[in-house]
């Protein structure tokens, strides 16, 4: 959403001049959302047919997106091949599964150093990577 709007300040300014001041807010999203309703019969036939999972309405993007994703797994399941990493001790007290970053640049290091945790788990203050 923040990048849609930075581009939609990028745009206005070239065609219209100034300066923009964006804001978002998912929250706001996701009740605007909720106020679109139900899609049209077709068009969840269509999403159905092609990722085979039933979209009936506008979705927050998390549950939107792991439903495609699961859709795109079931019809081409080499996609997600090796593509991995993996943090074996979290503070869910599971290994968490992640997809690798898709880019590489000579020279640098492109990792997650630490784990996904739960809202509330880190102290307030900066975390202190290797």
């Amino acid at each position: 959403m923040g990048a849609c709007a930075a581009l939609d300040g990028l745009y206005r300014r070239c065609k219209y001049g100034g300066s923009y001041y964006m804001t978002t807010s998912l929250t706001k999203y996701n009740d605007w959302l909720q106020e679109l309703g139900m899609y049209p019969e077709e068009v969840v036939k269509e999403l159905v047919q092609s990722f085979g999972v039933s979209y009936p309405c506008h979705d927050n993007m998390m549950a939107q997106t792991t439903k495609t994703l699961g859709g795109l797994v079931k019809k081409i399941p080499q996609i997600m091949v090796g593509n991995f990493g993996k943090f074996e001790e979290t503070p869910f007290g599971i290994p968490v599964k992640y997809l690798k970053p898709v880019i590489s640049i000579r020279g640098t290091v492109n990792e997650f150093l630490c784990p996904p945790r739960p809202h509330g788990y880190d102290k307030p203050e900066f975390p202190k990577y290797r």
